[in-house]
């Protein structure tokens, strides 16, 4: 028999059950002292954030960051509530495990101490409400989702994460003016190269309660990101698009020559290994290094990128969220000997489509040129092409099936580039005069010499 409250340990006669009693209380009585001094704020549990004073500035440093909350969250709870908590955590991961003494394995442990490390988070919460870096990340999450807002409410009551309006929104609209500050301070760096991605969002409001004055619509606009290139891992260079478009016809382009022999020709197939190994050696890019990028998100905003003058608009915006303001031009150019404002026209920006836009776009630019009219008989156009291998004429050649268009155009091509060498081999059929040819031609002969047969 052992008893945690009254009476105390020594006031009980019975040997047995006052060492059983005095082993439970002290027990108590460390827990209690470990999570005091677990939940102050050096403890390490706590999210601390400052607030806004009325023009915007911030009253104290932001102490928290976006970085605070991630994959890693509920590791780096743990490895604290363990360092803090050592009794406690020792014995509720044993209650866990259903084991009294010997080691523990370590795969067995690897889950379940997650159930140790939430509910240790949950009684500190309930202890002090700051101690909340565990429980935000948990409501953060389900905002995230989309949760009820009763289920937040249900989970704020028994102890595993903040209420929903007052305590996360509030927090997430801090951590996003922080974020904010932090872009600013990034875009206005001289020493950074900065690129931004900008792209048109839309959400479709479906009204499932109909009444007069209210219509499903569309809403769009634009949002974007900020992503820092520190000093030293980016060249101004690499966007000389004249230097790029030289580069690429003379290494590359004459590789592709070869690539179209080699995959048609069966003579040549041994050597598709080598050009493979020329892609990845004369036409070898150099990538940046392998750092992670940091990247800022950009305040989204209700402007159409079909409107000019939307667009514009929202370039500014994005533009003022990376620090680069009018204000901050007129000060920089005000000694200029010219009036022309960079950032009013748009001086500042390089305008870059992201691959897969780059791509398609470029395709379907290709089509609307070199498809020809309907029923065509000029050989050199893609329509009249198509039409030869019983392919179907395209509806829309302003915005094709990327995949069955890219197909059809790399066939194609195929094609009139082997056409072409047949003529520098002057040979009627060029499967033919592989097929009789003694001595198959190196492959560095062809893509030095190019179509010097």
């Amino acid at each position: 028999m052992w008893t945690t409250g009254l009476p105390e340990f020594w006031k009980i006669k019975n040997v047995r059950a006052s060492l059983s009693s005095f082993a439970a209380q002290v027990s108590i009585s460390q827990a209690v002292k470990q999570a005091k001094h677990a939940v102050k704020p050096e403890g390490g549990l706590h999210v601390h954030l400052s607030v806004k004073s009325e023009s915007g500035s911030l009253k104290s440093p932001v102490h928290s960051e976006w970085k605070d909350i991630g994959a890693n969250t509920v590791a780096q709870v743990g490895d604290i509530i363990c360092a803090k908590h050592p009794f406690l955590y020792a014995l509720l991961s044993r209650v866990v495990t259903g084991k009294t003494k010997g080691h523990i394995i370590a795969n067995v442990m690897l889950t379940r101490t997650q159930f140790v490390t939430h509910s240790i988070a949950a009684l500190n919460f309930s202890r002090n409400r700051c101690a909340n870096w565990l429980p935000l990340t948990c409501g953060l999450l389900y905002f995230l989702h989309s949760a009820p807002v009763d289920l937040f409410s249900y989970k704020s009551r028994i102890g595993t994460m903040p209420t929903y309006y007052s305590t996360i929104y509030g927090i997430l609209c801090e951590l996003g003016y922080a974020e904010g500050i932090a872009a600013k301070l990034a875009g206005m760096n001289p020493m950074h190269w900065g690129k931004m991605i900008i792209d048109n969002v839309q959400n479709y409001l479906r009204q499932r309660d109909m009444h007069i004055g209210r219509e499903n619509k569309m809403t769009v606009g634009i949002s974007g990101i900020y992503i820092e290139y520190p000093e030293g891992t980016f060249s101004p260079e690499a966007l000389d698009m004249d230097d790029r478009k030289a580069w690429h016809l003379e290494i590359v382009g004459a590789i592709q020559w070869l690539e179209s022999l080699v995959n048609q020709i069966p003579q040549l197939a041994l050597y598709k290994k080598h050009v493979a190994m020329l892609y990845k050696t004369r036409a070898a890019i150099n990538c940046v290094g392998s750092e992670a990028s940091i990247i800022h998100p950009l305040a989204p905003n209700g402007k159409s990128e079909n409107v000019t003058a939307e667009l514009y608009a929202a370039l500014l915006n994005l533009l003022s969220q990376a620090g680069q303001t009018k204000d901050k031009f007129y000060i920089n150019f005000s000694s200029q000997a010219y009036n022309e404002n960079k950032l009013s026209s748009l001086g500042v920006l390089e305008p870059m489509l992201e691959w897969w836009h780059t791509v398609w776009t470029d395709l379907c630019r290709i089509y609307e040129t070199h498809w020809g009219a309907p029923l065509s008989k000029d050989p050199s156009t893609l329509g009249h092409s198509a039409r030869k291998i019983g392919h179907e004429d395209l509806s829309n050649l302003k915005k094709i099936d990327y995949y069955p268009g890219i197909q059809l155009a790399y066939l194609v091509l195929d094609v009139r580039m082997l056409d072409c060498w047949r003529l520098a081999f002057k040979t009627e059929d060029i499967f033919k005069y592989f097929e009789t040819l003694k001595d198959v031609p190196l492959i560095e002969d062809r893509h030095e010499g190019g179509f010097q047969g």
